[in-house]
């Protein structure tokens, strides 16, 4: 039998992308998001290597660490499609967009999240998104970016009980 335990409260910061969901997006879509899921792949875009590049002149950067803290911060993502209705230039539109979360949490601390982890995640999320989604499309005239902040994440934590029930 599995107890659920209520873990600590942690502070955490969520960040979503509002994109059309339009047929012909789809693959950009999913190849920009396994971008979060795939440290090579983050290696490799120029974004992040011109943060590098400006964390590494501010001195005491440490690039191995840098990854190590981001693939921690960014470890996945969920996504979920919404229709609503909104006030364009010639009147409503009715619209479906993927919404797309990331809830960026420092899995090896239990108090607040620091500026400059936030800053990070949120600048790298912003380019990997809604930037990049923005420029490769190149086909909409707003992409959406909100965030969260002052936000608690709980968990209950499922352990298997010695008792044999």
């Amino acid at each position: 039998m599995h107890q659920y335990y209520l873990m600590p409260s942690k502070p955490v910061v969520i960040f979503e992308a509002y994109i059309p969901n339009k047929f012909n997006y789809l693959n950009k879509f999913f190849e920009i998001l396994n971008a979060f899921v795939d440290v090579d792949h983050l290696k490799q875009i120029s974004f992040i290597q011109d943060l590098i590049s400006l964390y590494r002149d501010s001195g005491g950067f440490d690039e191995s660490l840098f990854y190590d803290r981001i693939v921690k911060l960014l470890s996945g993502f969920s996504y979920h499609t919404v229709t609503g209705r909104y006030m364009g230039a010639n009147g409503p539109i009715d619209e479906s967009v993927n919404v797309v979360r990331f809830i960026i949490q420092d899995c090896d601390l239990e108090n607040d999240l620091s500026d400059a982890v936030v800053r990070q995640a949120r600048d790298i999320i912003r380019y990997l998104v809604t930037k990049r989604f923005a420029e490769e499309i190149g086909l909409e005239d707003e992409i959406w970016f909100l965030e969260y902040k002052d936000c608690i994440l709980e968990r209950w934590v499922s352990r298997k009980s010695d008792s044999g029930e």
